[in-house]
């Protein structure tokens, strides 16, 4: 009689551990994510400059 509640008791374990780690792979995801995006937008302001800087080099050999 009393091995039906030890066995709800581990499986609701077992989903509290499984959602507990799916929480923290998804804030690992987030993270990784902000961090290609920072990268991407430095890389694009980099980008930028220099366009801008071969324009001004360039309006300046005219």
């Amino acid at each position: 009689m009393i091995t039906w509640p030890i066995f709800v008791a581990l499986i609701l374990a077992a989903v509290a551990v499984y959602a507990s780690i799916m929480a923290e792979e998804a804030k690992s995801q987030e993270k990784q994510n902000e961090e290609k995006k920072a990268e991407l937008n430095r890389k694009d302001l980099e980008t930028r400059k220099k366009r801008i800087e071969d324009q001004q080099g360039n309006s300046t050999l005219r």
